[in-house]
């Protein structure tokens, strides 16, 4: 009896490090991924990690950008716009529904240099849903690593998604 239950602790002991063992060599967009499915959070429709990726390599040098929505717990691709400016982009956003914004800017800098930052948008507007709220803000995190994200804004009002702040924005993060 006793060594029958030492042989199922031995055995419990063995899983948990090997579940440990492998999540150290997970990458960081995978741990994510996991913790979002684990973690009873919003998870990612693989749509929205395919077009994010394809986002980020894009050769071209025009302004791209994805919206994502929450639809039953899943970030799903709510629109798709190519060659659109910031002031076009925060027409599409709608009055007071939570959007998640991939953005793929051309920044062209004084010293004649361009970069094309990648920019995650969080537009929570005030006197939406709470409930619509709390989903996007508790999902936020997770969706930031597990799509690769470094450039991170939040925004109340869509009137002030302009160009003008997004250079603020940029320029504060160099």
């Amino acid at each position: 009896m006793t060594s029958l239950f030492l042989f199922c602790f031995f055995l419990e002991i063995l899983k948990n490090y090997s579940s440990l063992k492998y999540r150290k060599k997970m990458s960081q967009q995978d741990k994510a991924l996991l913790s979002m499915e684990t973690d009873g959070m919003c998870k990612i429709d693989e749509d929205v990690l395919k077009k994010a990726k394809k986002l980020r390599f894009a050769k071209e040098g025009t302004k791209h950008a994805i919206i994502v929505k929450i639809v039953d717990e899943v970030l799903i691709v709510d629109e798709e716009h190519d060659d659109v400016t910031v002031e076009e982009l925060s027409e599409e956003l709608p009055e007071r529904s939570p959007r998640f914004v991939l953005y793929s800017y051309v920044q062209e800098h004084k010293d004649g240099r361009v970069s094309y930052p990648l920019c995650f948008i969080n537009y929570c507007p005030e006197g939406g849903n709470p409930k619509t709220s709390m989903k996007y803000a508790g999902s936020k995190t997770m969706t930031v690593k597990a799509l690769g994200m470094t450039k991170v804004f939040d925004i109340r009002e869509k009137e002030y998604l302009t160009e003008e702040w997004l250079l603020a924005k940029l320029a504060k993060l160099y």
